[in-house]
């Protein structure tokens, strides 16, 4: 009965609905586990602005979960819901520029600011990635202190290589 009556809100429009009952195909949750039928519901919910299913349908299309793999349109959905905030958006667009994924370039200036912007905000992965960046010159100006600046953070936050990134730049740089 509870399947039925999100089923139902879902097709009258119900963002959150639609963002659940996508949730649910998706785990096989009260239903039996289907990435169409994620990706579908995930993709109207997304395309009413709900953050989280522009994540999952960005999700969808770079792992080829219930539709084909197209990283230029997981990108954009990536960026749409970094708009929003979503750190882990964030995060997968930088790697998207540094890649060269969903683009037509590899862009290391894109990345590294991508990275901050997700860093500023706490996120571990990026604040070691952008240390990375600085270490090495990828995208912004070499800076080792401000390599080991992110890198200190990255620490902080519990970022498994960070301590051992630390002690090799300290080793080779030092």
């Amino acid at each position: 009965m509870a399947m039925e009556n999100l089923i139902r809100r879902a097709k009258l429009g119900d963002v959150d609905a639609q963002f659940e009952l996508g949730v649910k195909y998706f785990f096989g949750t009260d239903t039996r586990q289907d990435y169409s039928h994620a990706f579908i519901w995930f993709q109207k919910a997304a395309q009413q602005g709900h953050g989280t299913a522009q994540y999952n349908l960005a999700q969808c299309y770079e792992k080829e979960l219930g539709v084909s793999q197209d990283y230029s349109l997981a990108l954009y959905w990536y960026q749409k819901s970094a708009a929003q905030g979503d750190v882990d958006a964030m995060t997968n667009i930088a790697l998207y520029y540094y890649l060269g994924r969903g683009t037509s370039y590899r862009d290391y200036g894109a990345a590294a600011r991508w990275w901050k912007k997700a860093a500023d905000l706490g996120d571990g992965k990026a604040c070691f990635n952008l240390g990375i960046c600085y270490r090495d010159g990828a995208g912004v100006c070499k800076d080792l202190d401000e390599a080991e600046k992110w890198l200190l953070k990255a620490k902080e936050l519990g970022h498994p290589n960070a301590s051992q990134t630390l002690e090799q730049m300290k080793r080779l740089f030092r």
